[in-house]
């Protein structure tokens, strides 16, 4: 998790286990605790991305918020917010890039340190 150098207020939150598969969250215009909407429209505004099988490899399924189709596509709410620790929690409805396929993700939750 980081604050992007360009855009402080702008975070990125990023997980990956031990299968590859990877967990990206952007919020935009981050200043204090509370909820942020996911708005992401192709790729642009907050939002999340779920990569399931790694990065390149052609069985990767990718699921995101950013299909401009998807009108409630989650939220975050940021707990604890200071200048070295972020936490808080996540639901997400995604739609894979590629098929007609949904997901959606509830009780996620997140916390680290810069």
């Amino acid at each position: 998790m980081y604050p992007l150098l360009a855009n402080p207020s702008t975070y990125r939150i990023e997980a990956k286990d031990a299968n590859n598969n990877y967990l990206i969250i952007v919020v935009e215009n981050v200043t204090q605790t509370g909820i942020y909407t996911f708005t992401s429209n192709n790729g642009i505004g907050s939002g999340l991305t779920f990569q399931k099988n790694g990065i390149g490899p052609t069985s990767q399924l990718i699921y995101w918020t950013s299909d401009p189709s998807i009108i409630n596509k989650g939220s975050l709410t940021i707990t604890v917010l200071n200048s070295h620790h972020i936490e808080g929690v996540f639901n997400a409805f995604c739609e894979r890039q590629d098929a007609s396929e949904a997901a959606q993700v509830s009780n996620g939750s997140f916390k680290g340190n810069f």
